[in-house]
C-alpha cells in the first residue's frame, strides 16, 4: 500500500492492516511505549487525528499524512 507522508511517497507492508500508530512508531515519532520523541500533530487527509485515535485510525491506499512539529528559535 502506498501513502504520502509529508509530501513523499511511502510503501507500507500490505499483508495486514496498517494503523497510524504503527506508522508513527516505524518512523520514530513514537516509542513502543507510545511516548512522543518530540511534540507533533498529525493530519490524515487534512483531518487532525488526536493521539487517542492513532491505534484505531487505519490507513488506506493514497492517504495523505502530514506530521507537523513545532520549531523553536529566532
Amino acid at each position: 500500500m502506498r501513502v504520502i507522508v509529508n509530501g513523499e511517497s511511502l510503501l507500507l507492508n500490505q499483508t495486514r492492516e496498517y494503523s497510524l500508530l504503527m506508522l508513527l512508531q516505524s518512523l520514530g515519532y513514537l516509542s513502543d511505549s507510545y511516548e512522543k520523541s518530540a511534540p507533533f500533530v498529525v493530519a490524515v487527509n487534512q483531518k487532525i487525528i488526536t493521539a487517542t485515535q492513532y491505534r484505531q485510525t487505519l490507513l488506506q491506499e493514497d492517504d495523505c499524512i502530514d506530521i507537523l512539529a513545532a520549531v523553536t528559535g529566532g
